[in-house]
């Protein structure tokens, strides 16, 4: 009997050799697989060596494994592509993946090289004028011209168009002590709960503006212009807030609004920003829709105010990645962009749902957490606002899922009463939570976030407007038919949200009032104007039912007041005032002196609510029927209510 002889000698442990997976050519002849792809077998036998996957395979019948498995696979691919392709995003990947096969596997275009995080500050992604972008055209077109000489010649002409616009924004700028100054007004006043802006940095910003035009240094221009759009448009916004600053009389009525002349030496530069992609660029996008919103004006050719600025914004910072945690930045930058993503993406939903934008993102692809306190990012009286941006955060989730729940419950539906029971604890419970500084009763009209902290409590006011509105307007409806059905459950619920949104709007009206009392109210503020709109315009509703009601006219007065004030700087103030007054002998005769800019209590003593009471006892026929044919009312409506509820619908275009 023979011995069975092995025919290759014993290796020893420590020299044996283990691959992480066998290939499926060594696995079938059941032969030690050498490793790496392809393995030295596969090699040398000219065999192609494919690695089959060994995990445990699908049961049919999981369908929860089957989806997950699929969808880490997919959430793979997608970091994948974006991670290359820096312009695409998930929202075009999903919906687009044919054109986006076609562009990438037959079009072959190139993915950038990634040698800096994508949230880096000065980080250009794919345009026309990357050089990644023009390498790709000359290789599509089969062009041998050199790639450097095209960029030189690109660039060239890029500084030349760039010359005169520089320099007409460098005649444009005000003198040094007033750019500094507009600057600090606009940090310290306009910037009420957000953040546009790290405030050393822009300083030091100024500074260097002021010294390189000084010595007419255009090189430093034409490569910092970004700066100098970003601050043209900051003074142009903060003009209209000197008297705020200085603490004197508002100006009187204006033919054009302060600072349209640096609105319109920064425009241009719209363009330039657009392509640039950058950081400068949000924020300078931002600021122009601020400014378009206060002022819509008919030359300015936007039909949706200032959103136009706000979504290119948006789109331009989730581009930059702001809405990532970014761990590899430093903690200050990682706050100045966690603070400039809340904003514009507050600012966005805050007028896209005023005026039925859908979401350019969804919450849930959102992972950058709420702002912190970092002591660089003190202001330079060494205040800091973070707590106050995290409620305002918060309350934007509201108005969100207030305006997804009036979408969602059509006429054929009935909206459960623990669905508005939940919001009104919501809102009830940031309030709580606000920093203590901004409670009303610990307010101070010395303090520079003063501003702020009423803004703050007239955000919490309208969010409660917003939740009662749909009952207010239904109750005023069907009037007659609740009154027969007072016992019931539907009736208490609609009075009590019908008084919650009165009550609300009484209580804007009033802090409104208060600022105007403190020489604070911002007349050239989109933010105080909506409050003011809003407001009046429940009012007027409430007049409907209650037409006699003195605590109600008299807070009619008031915000009739107000908007008349504002007026004098904001066109659209003057744009809502002059609706308001075509609402027949009603506004007419309660803003018969609205131009007179004496103090509040003065101006309400010459107007007896008796004889006010008698001008809205026809309040119902005098609405409906003698209103002018050009009334921004939907004049095919045949119901007073649609025309109201559509005025309701929107904060920042009320009436336009």
């Amino acid at each position: 009997m023979s011995l069975d002889i092995r025919n290759r000698k014993i290796k020893p442990l420590h020299e044996r050799k283990r691959t992480a997976a066998a290939c499926d050519r060594c696995r079938s002849r059941k032969t030690k697989c050498e490793g790496g792809f392809p393995c030295s077998k596969c090699l040398k036998s000219s065999s192609e060596c494919i690695i089959s996957s060994r995990d445990k395979p699908l049961d049919p019948l999981n369908y929860k494994d089957q989806y997950t498995k699929l969808r880490k696979y997919n959430c793979k691919l997608e970091r994948i592509i974006q991670f290359l392709y820096s312009d695409i995003t998930l929202d075009f990947l999903r919906n687009h993946i044919d054109e986006f096969e076609k562009r990438v596997c037959i079009n072959e275009i190139k993915p950038t090289a990634v040698e800096k995080p994508l949230t880096n500050f000065k980080k250009r992604f794919i345009s026309t004028t990357d050089q990644s972008f023009i390498e790709s055209i000359s290789q599509l077109t089969n062009q041998e011209s050199s790639s450097k000489a095209f960029s030189y010649i690109h660039e060239g002409f890029f500084k030349q168009n760039l010359l005169p616009l520089i320099t007409q924004a460098i005649i444009i700028l005000p003198e040094d002590h007033k750019l500094r100054s507009s600057v600090s007004i606009y940090l310290n006043i306009c910037e009420t709960n957000y953040f546009y802006m790290h405030h050393n940095r822009m300083y030091a910003k100024v500074e260097e503006i002021i010294e390189q035009r000084r010595i007419n240094n255009l090189d430093y221009f034409l490569n910092n212009w970004d700066h100098l759009c970003l601050v043209l448009i900051t003074i142009a916004i903060s003009s209209g807030f000197e008297f705020v600053q200085t603490n004197e009389k508002p100006p009187q009525l204006e033919d054009s609004p302060p600072g349209i002349k640096y609105y319109y030496a920064a425009l241009p530069f719209v363009g330039h920003l657009i392509d640039l992609k950058s950081i400068e660029s949000v924020q300078s996008l931002l600021l122009f829709g601020i400014f378009s919103t206060t002022n819509k004006l008919e030359n300015f050719q936007l039909m949706d105010g200032g959103y136009l600025f706000m979504s290119l914004a948006l789109e331009i910072a989730i581009a930059n990645k702001l809405h990532l945690k970014s761990p590899n930045m430093s903690l200050e930058n990682q706050e100045v962009c966690k603070r400039l993503w809340w904003t514009v993406y507050t600012m966005e939903r805050r007028h896209g749902v005023n005026i039925g934008k859908q979401d350019i993102i969804s919450p849930k692809d959102i992972t950058v957490e709420y702002p912190k306190y970092v002591p660089e990012l003190n202001n330079s009286l060494g205040q800091n606002n973070n707590l106050s941006q995290i409620s305002i955060i918060e309350l934007n989730f509201i108005f969100r899922e207030i305006t997804e729940i009036q979408s969602k419950y059509n006429e054929s539906y009935s909206i459960e009463a623990k669905v508005i029971r939940n919001l009104l604890e919501q809102v009830e419970e940031i309030k709580l939570n606000f920093p203590t500084y901004s409670k009303i009763e610990n307010l101070d009209p010395s303090s520079n976030l003063y501003r702020g902290n009423m803004h703050l409590n007239l955000t919490y006011y309208l969010a409660k407007i917003y939740i009662g509105k749909p009952f207010l307007l239904y109750k005023v409806e069907n009037y007659d038919e609740i009154q027969n059905k007072i016992d019931s459950f539907e009736s208490a619920l609609v009075d009590h949200l019908s008084s919650v949104c009165i009550d609300a709007a009484f209580c804007s009206i009033e802090l409104l009032a208060e600022l105007q009392k403190n020489n604070k109210l911002g007349l050239f503020s989109c933010s105080d104007i909506n409050f003011c709109n809003i407001s009046l315009f429940t009012i007027l509703v409430y007049l409907k039912m209650n037409k006699t009601d003195p605590t109600t006219l008299l807070y009619l007065k008031k915000g009739l007041k107000i908007l008349s004030m504002m007026s004098i700087i904001s066109s659209s103030a003057r744009s809502s005032l002059k609706n308001f007054k075509k609402l027949n002998k009603l506004v007419n005769e309660i803003t018969e002196e609205e131009f007179n800019t004496e103090p509040m209590n003065n101006q309400l003593d010459s107007f007896p609510i008796e004889n006010d009471a008698e001008l809205v006892l026809n309040f119902d026929n005098n609405f409906e029927t003698n209103y002018d044919d050009d009334l921004l009312f939907n004049h095919n409506q045949e119901n007073f209510l649609k025309d109201v509820e559509e005025l309701l619908m929107s904060i920042d275009d009320i009436l336009e």
